[in-house]
């Protein structure tokens, strides 16, 4: 059985800095699914950039509620976004 999580809160995109191609992804775990019942677990919390078919990030087993950064370091010049999924399955 498939549990749909509510969204990650406090996603925060951050440029680097020093003008180096790099992005901070930084968001917390929900702790809802959708029909706000309390979750214990997650499966997997996936980005991907641009939408490309493939993620290039998966963070295994976050914890509800866990703050997660992770520094995107390949990205090219120019405008990105960074569509995510929430994985929880029984």
């Amino acid at each position: 059985m498939r549990i749909i999580p509510c969204f990650l809160s406090d996603l925060k995109l951050t440029a680097d800095e020093s003008g180096a191609q790099k992005v901070k992804v930084e968001f917390t775990a929900p702790t809802k699914d959708i029909t706000d019942r309390d979750l214990t677990s997650l499966t997997s919390a996936t980005i991907y950039r641009d939408n490309g078919a493939l993620p290039i990030q998966t963070i295994s087993d976050p914890t509800p509620g866990q703050k997660i950064e992770w520094t995107d370091d390949n990205v090219t010049t120019g405008n990105h976004t960074y569509p995510y999924t929430l994985q929880k399955f029984f």
